[in-house]
C-alpha cells in the first residue's frame, strides 16, 4: 500500500473549514476561532481554539487537540 500524503490532506483541508462541515459554528477570538467542544459536554463559554496560523485545534476544557487529521479521527471515532 502507498503511505498516505498527510502533508497534501493538512494543506487541502483547512482545520476550521473541516470544523465547521462538522455542523461546529466558530467565531473570531483573538487569534483564534472559538465553537463549542463536540467530545464533551460545552456548557458556558465555548472551549474549542481553532488556530489558523498552525492548522491546529485544542479544547481548554477536556485537552483534547491536533491537527485536520486528528479531529476527524476523534470526531468520527476512527
Amino acid at each position: 500500500p502507498s503511505p498516505v500524503a498527510t502533508a497534501a490532506i493538512r494543506a487541502d483541508y483547512p482545520v476550521a473549514a473541516v470544523v465547521e462541515r462538522y455542523g461546529i459554528a466558530l467565531r473570531p477570538s483573538g487569534r483564534a476561532l472559538v465553537g463549542r467542544c463536540p467530545f464533551h459536554r460545552d456548557q458556558g463559554r465555548p472551549n474549542l481554539h481553532v488556530y489558523a496560523d498552525t492548522a491546529s485545534w485544542y479544547c481548554y476544557r477536556c485537552g483534547a487537540g491536533g491537527d485536520v487529521i486528528d479531529f476527524v479521527q476523534r470526531v468520527e471515532g476512527l
